[in-house]
């Protein structure tokens, strides 16, 4: 699929279309709420800018969301399995009920993000992951053996 403007997904988004596979990359789509769009499944948003975007719900299986900021961000019962977030900000994200089996959250910022009824943890490349003392994870994860960097 082209790569989209921000209009073009706002247009797609109010008629319930689709965004599988759409090339949404470096787009500035802060604030947006996806909550109405069927999935972004195999999705490029490579180094978007998502802050506060509410992506409750959807499908993102296997997206591309390297370097997105997503600081703010809405991401609860979304589906991120085999999603790549390698260096994203999600810093003071909300991920209730997250599935991320198999994500790669290599890299990225998980400072005040909590992650404790996401599933899939333990499948989870953690490696480099920043995170402080509030972030939450469940008991029986210990993110300190996961390759991760805690930062006071």
């Amino acid at each position: 699929m082209a790569k989209l403007t921000r209009k073009q997904v706002e247009q797609a988004i109010a008629a319930g279309g689709s965004l599988l596979q759409a090339d949404l990359s470096g787009l500035d789509l802060s604030g947006i709420c996806f909550v109405s769009v069927g999935g972004l499944v195999e999705t490029n948003l490579q180094g978007c800018n998502l802050q506060k975007v509410d992506l409750s719900g959807v499908s993102l299986t296997r997206a591309n969301m390297q370097e997105c900021d997503l600081r703010g961000a809405v991401l609860d019962h979304a589906f991120m399995r085999r999603v790549n977030l390698r260096g994203a900000d999600l810093r003071h994200s909300k991920m209730l009920c997250t599935d991320l089996q198999e994500a790669n959250l290599q890299d990225t910022d998980l400072r005040n993000t909590n992650l404790t009824v996401s599933s899939g943890l333990d499948t989870v490349n953690f490696q480099g992951a920043k995170y402080n003392w509030q972030t939450k994870w469940p008991k029986w994860l210990d993110l300190s053996t996961k390759g991760t960097k805690k930062i006071w």
